[in-house]
Parts: structure tokens; C-alpha cells; sequence
């Protein structure tokens, strides 16, 4: 999924687990700290997820009920951020990446995640 490792979700245990070189087989949601939030999901029938190249982000669609995703940073080893999105699938294009989410008449619907602030605008944003 990324340059580093390969990501999954294991239905079995209910698990984000992660296999790269040098650390081997890990589970994410065990090693820090999230398999809580993992069963209060359970219901996550057809987990979705996508990684996010520009920020080295793995993202997974919690439930299919409750539209939350939770969000892995391969940089720092940890999971930084829960989206108020839900999705059943990810496009990603030059621009940025879309989530396509079905309604329940079988339309789809597209959003896009929101842009983050580049480092030197949140650091100029901080100053003032």
C-alpha cells in the first residue's frame, strides 16, 4: 500500500495490522492503543481503505453505519486524526483524493477531503 509496509484490515480480529521490513507483522490497533475504538465499530462489514501518499496517511473507513474514518501517520508511527467522513471507496487524482460514498437509492455520492494547511502556513498562521 505504501513504499514502507503493506496495511490490511483483519476481519478476523477486528485489527488494523501492518507487515514491512525490519518490524514484520504488527497490529496497529493493539501496538497503540485503538482496538477500543475498533469494537465500538464492529458492525464494519466491508472496511475500506486508502492510503495517502502527500501525507503518508492510512485511512479506514470505521463502520458502515457511523460515517468516521481513523487515520494511521507512517511518519511518526501513530494514529494522529478520526474524519467525520465514512466512504466506500477512494479515488485519487492529481488534485487530491475523492471518497465516493452509495446512497441508499444506489447513487453515489463524491467529497473530497479536506486540504491540510501547508507547514509554512500553519507556522505563519502560529506567529501572528
Amino acid at each position: 500500500m505504501s513504499d514502507k509496509a503493506l496495511y490490511w484490515y483483519d476481519d478476523h480480529n477486528n485489527e488494523i495490522k501492518r507487515a514491512a521490513d525490519g518490524s514484520g507483522l504488527v497490529s496497529l490497533t493493539k501496538v497503540h492503543g485503538v482496538q477500543n475504538i475498533m469494537h465500538t465499530y464492529d458492525d464494519n462489514n466491508k472496511p475500506w481503505m486508502f492510503y495517502d501518499k502527500k501525507y503518508n496517511e492510512v485511512v479506514l473507513d470505521l463502520s458502515d453505519t457511523v460515517k468516521q474514518s481513523i487515520v494511521f501517520n507512517e511518519n511518526i508511527n501513530a494514529f494522529t486524526s478520526i474524519y467525520d467522513v465514512g466512504f466506500d471507496g477512494a479515488v485519487t487524482f492529481k488534485d487530491g483524493i475523492y471518497l465516493l460514498n452509495t446512497q441508499s437509492g444506489g447513487e453515489t455520492a463524491v467529497e473530497i477531503i479536506t486540504k491540510k494547511i501547508p507547514k509554512e502556513q500553519d507556522n505563519q498562521n502560529q506567529q501572528e
